[in-house]
């Protein structure tokens, strides 16, 4: 009797470690089948034109290394009106344009989001909302490309749609960005990088250069 007692409890414990391990294979292939595979953490390509841009983290935020590159419809132009100049400076965009042009699961940033940046790298915070040229003396470099911060912003000038005739201004200059950010009638936020970043209100109908972040 004994011996049927010891037989029956070593049969229960070997068929509980049978199930137990089956169990536990089978929740591991579903927590990885859960998981979407990484194939690269540092690159995202446009699904629309597969172009490809690298990606960089500052702070808290996600920005693109490079300058947006797609044509869509309308409201848009080459820097500097010369085709050649897309792969490294990108194209210039309306505001209207450059308020929807960002891949899904991007945007064009804020205002807010611009400070948050400027904050990062150094900026005196009274001179946030400054429109004065020497408001972050130095602290363009430091976006441009190859400065520290690997942002790596280009100089890819502005369409300047208000001038007698417009016409294209300041490439390998300056470089113009947009904000997502309204004022008043039809002036939109931007920056101006240099040596400096400025910070301007210009016509939404001038074409400038779109740096697109994660959302």
């Amino acid at each position: 009797m004994g011996n049927i007692i010891v037989r029956m409890i070593r049969y229960l414990i070997f068929t509980y470690i049978i199930f137990t391990t089956l169990l536990t294979t089978n929740c591991k292939k579903d927590e990885d089948e859960d998981i979407p595979p990484i194939t690269n953490t540092n690159t995202f390509s446009d699904p629309r034109d597969k172009q490809t841009y690298s990606f960089i983290k500052i702070g808290q935020q996600t920005w693109m290394k490079e300058n947006l590159k797609y044509k869509p419809k309308g409201g848009w132009y080459y820097a500097n009106g010369d085709e050649s100049t897309r792969q490294e400076y990108g194209l210039l965009y309306t505001w209207d344009t450059a308020c929807k042009v960002c891949p899904k699961g991007w945007h064009l940033p804020t205002e807010e989001e611009w400070q948050k940046l400027e904050l990062y790298i150094g900026i005196d915070s009274f001179n946030l909302t400054s429109t004065t040229w020497d408001r972050a003396p130095n602290l363009g470099t430091i976006l441009l490309k190859g400065g520290s911060s690997g942002l790596n912003l280009t100089k890819a000038g502005l369409w300047h749609s208000t001038s007698n005739p417009p016409q294209f201004i300041q490439f390998k200059s300056c470089g113009y960005y947009w904000t997502s950010t309204k004022n008043y009638d039809k002036t939109r936020l931007c920056r101006v990088i240099s040596k400096n970043i400025e910070r301007y209100y210009l016509f939404q109908n001038h074409g400038m250069s779109v740096r697109c972040i994660k959302d």
